[in-house]
């Protein structure tokens, strides 16, 4: 931590990109879109029928549609730099990171806490409306049983516009949550993340939120091993390079427990195969049958229907108000997902219903208006990333949620979500408190003026 002039950070001065290449977001693009769309690409229709019991729709037109899209983001991403940022030559890297004054670890306490009171309050109304709501037997049966794949507490969950969606403000208090514990080495901010884990695995558990989960490890994770990697000496750093060999695995094991009771119990009973062969199967299934929807998606969605853009916009149709108003509706005749719906119905596996982050440009604003807006998009995170490499507040707090956004790219535009708004919210709100300038002390007049003054 550097005690110096709590107005300055090192953010004052842009850095060279010093992550490792598979934390950037060209490197992550490489690693999960862009083998998902030649997955999704080159499995044969007979195996898109006897794996994921759809038809294969995505072609050669498709393919080489989201490639252009993938492209897009990824230039958007390296052009993109901050405003006033100087000229990559003359960029340098930071003594330390993340490099916070002791005034800005003070703001960030306070943000933290109340975060994370925000959070507890939305934990507190959705989970108990929600045991209420299905009753606690309909969650002892799933735990003793294993069988959730109706998805029927899901269904029951309540979803109290502006008071429930409290809970994902819990995503930016897990990345406060790792700072604190870095800067501070206080265990009590750990124990916070241990709790919020265990609320997002509940979610995930019963309301087949698998989401949820991965919205707390992996900006935990981005934090955790930046400073790390970032303040550590060339030998943990070669340490450290092994992390992607481990991290896979990780990430398949969440997948695999989560998967075992959303829909393992009911598969099981008509196939010989191992679980791990069903596991290896589901995750292709779900990135590949993604990118086939989004075929669907850009070749049926807007047919015999006014084009008003609704996937990259789901933030501000689902938001209070506009959302109980049913705005999306009014303006086309038809409930933007109900819409989706149908076509999963008829052209689709309804259990595979992801509609693909990069078609969703593509079906909202046409070829260009999609190629433009995953641009911007990744523009956006792209000015986030070297935001996160120079320790700017703004950077630190949202580069980590921006992460989770490349990861779901084949699967949703995660950014314009509904769910991801009040933690980028929170984060953008702490962000732009820190980077302020502490209000300047009035002057205090000597004390041999004061008796002048009061002798006169």
């Amino acid at each position: 931590m550097n005690n110096t002039d709590p107005s300055r950070t090192c953010a004052d001065e842009p850095v060279r990109a010093s992550l490792p290449w598979w934390l950037t977001p060209p490197g992550l693009i490489a690693i999960v879109p862009f083998p998902a769309l030649i997955i999704a690409a080159v499995v044969s229709p007979q195996s898109y029928r006897e794996l994921w019991r759809v038809e294969k729709i995505i072609n050669g037109s498709t393919t080489w549609l989201f490639l252009l899209g993938l492209a897009a983001f990824v230039i958007g991403a390296l052009l993109a730099r901050p405003v006033g940022a100087a000229r990559p030559g003359k960029q340098s890297i930071a003594p330390s990171w993340p490099n916070l004054s002791s005034e800005q670890l003070r703001r960030l306490r306070t943000a933290h806490r109340r975060s994370l009171i925000a959070t507890l309050i939305g934990y507190a109304i959705y989970l108990g409306v929600a045991v209420v709501s299905a009753g606690p037997s309909a969650y002892f049966h799933v735990l003793v049983s294993g069988d959730n794949y109706d998805g029927l507490l899901k269904d029951l969950a309540p979803s109290i516009a502006g008071i429930t969606t409290l809970s994902q403000v819990g995503v930016i208090v897990a990345v406060m949550s790792e700072f604190l514990f870095r800067l501070t080495k206080e265990r009590s901010f750990r124990r916070w993340i241990y709790l919020l884990l265990a609320l997002a695995a509940f979610r995930s558990y019963f309301y087949t939120e698998r989401l949820a989960t991965i919205e707390v490890i992996v900006p935990v994770f981005v934090v955790g091993f930046t400073y790390a990697w970032r303040n550590g000496n060339p030998k943990r750093r070669r340490q450290l390079m092994m992390t992607p060999v481990f991290a896979l695995p990780l990430l398949i094991g969440v997948f695999g427990a989560f998967e075992h009771s959303r829909s393992w119990v009911y598969y099981r009973q008509f196939s010989n195969q191992s679980y791990s062969e069903f596991v290896g199967k589901r995750i292709a299934g779900y990135y590949a049958t993604s990118y086939n929807n989004g075929a669907l998606l850009t070749n049926r969605y807007n047919d015999n229907f006014t084009r008003m853009p609704y996937f990259t916009l789901d933030a501000l149709w689902n938001a209070p108000v506009i959302g109980q108003t049913h705005a999306y509706q009014r303006l086309t005749g038809e409930e933007g997902l109900e819409r989706w719906d149908n076509l999963l119905v008829r052209y689709a596996n309804p259990e595979f219903n992801s509609p693909c982050g990069v078609a969703g440009a593509f079906a909202d604003y046409g070829v260009i208006g999609g190629v433009l807006f995953l641009g911007l998009l990744g523009a956006i995170v792209g000015v986030l990333w070297r935001r996160f490499d120079s320790a700017h507040p703004m950077g630190l707090l949202l580069y980590p949620i921006a992460l989770v956004a490349v990861t779901e790219l084949p699967r949703y535009s995660y950014l314009t979500t509904g769910r991801a708004t009040p933690a980028l919210i929170f984060g953008a709100v702490t962000a732009s408190w820190l980077t302020r300038e502490p209000p300047t002390p009035l002057a205090m007049p000597a004390a041999h003026t004061l008796v002048l003054q009061h002798s006169s």
